[in-house]
């Protein structure tokens, strides 16, 4: 995952609390001043959300088959 990082970002930029929603944002951003819609930082926002709603799913399952 290092390595994907360092290839968007300088290695002094490398954010190490959310790499993963700074490489979407960094990866799709070629477009961010001509449509208007930087799609990398939506692309990340969703990606949180969507692991967070798979978390709390995970969780209720898992408390369902223990209950």
């Amino acid at each position: 995952m290092t390595g994907s990082v360092l290839v968007y970002i300088p290695a002094a930029k490398v954010n190490l609390t959310g790499p993963v929603p700074q490489m979407l944002a960094a990866a799709f951003s070629g477009c961010a001043t001509a449509c208007g819609t930087n799609w990398g930082l939506m692309l990340g926002r969703a990606t949180i959300l969507v692991l967070g709603v798979a978390l709390i799913a995970q969780y209720s399952v898992i408390v369902a088959e223990t209950s």
